[in-house]
């Protein structure tokens, strides 16, 4: 595929900040899959019935 210089200009940025959003993510990955896990647990503690 050959694209001309005026679509790469306009595909170029969403792109690099696509790739910028990626990288972010792996640095938070840990501390978002952790949060998720206490929320979990806060909803599994809150359908539990009252003693």
């Amino acid at each position: 595929m050959v694209l001309s210089s005026k679509a790469i200009s306009l595909i170029q940025p969403p792109m690099e900040k696509l790739v910028s959003c990626y990288e972010d993510y792996d640095k938070i990955e840990v501390i978002l899959k952790r949060l998720i896990r206490i929320a979990e647990m806060i909803i599994e503690d809150a359908k539990a019935p009252l003693i």
